[in-house]
């Protein structure tokens, strides 16, 4: 059985090329978006639909990703449920505003789509196989190579086919 993964992002060509990298990198997982948070708390709230993970963007118009996760962290059926913040932003702020909320893990939107499909193999490697962390496990990523001055550690880019620009940041002292 395919595993769900719920992407909100209210950027259009955005989403258009998160569904072409899960594609193009051959992921075993059935992508839904949402471009507005209303949508997402539909999905959500349907048991049924409910996804293996999120991945959500910050910024989304009217209600940021940060009210979506505050919102879904508050629901009893939702507080364990994975959610990966897949944002442009680098600001430190957003990456320690997301984790004060309950993100599982924090990632950068890399510049290309090759970078991109590298991405989505990690996250497919980390969040959708067999071995993924059980929900509510906070996440560690592969290949640390230090911390920076919030605590986050970030992953070799190189090793997982990333490139340069792209970032990868998860939780510090996650086991």
């Amino acid at each position: 059985m395919k595993a769900r993964v719920l992407y909100v992002d209210d950027n259009p060509d955005d989403a258009v090329l998160v569904e072409l990298a899960f594609r193009k990198a051959g992921v075993n997982a059935r992508l839904e978006t949402a471009a507005d948070v209303s949508r997402a708390k539909s999905i959500l709230s349907t048991r049924s639909r409910v996804p293996a993970c999120v991945l959500l963007d910050l910024k989304l118009g009217s209600v940021s990703g940060f009210d979506l996760l505050a919102w879904i962290r508050k629901q009893p059926g939702l507080a364990s449920l994975p959610v990966v913040v897949l944002t442009s932003s680098l600001l430190p702020g957003d990456v320690t505003r997301a984790y004060a909320l309950g993100a599982n893990s924090f990632l950068t939107k890399p510049p290309d789509l090759e970078a991109l499909i590298g991405l989505v193999k990690v996250i497919e490697m980390h969040w959708l196989q067999d071995t993924a962390p059980l929900p509510g496990t906070p996440g560690v990523m592969p290949a640390l190579t230090g911390t920076d001055s919030l605590g986050s550690f970030h992953l070799d880019t190189a090793n997982v086919g990333l490139g340069p620009g792209s970032s990868l940041m998860g939780k510090r002292g996650a086991s």
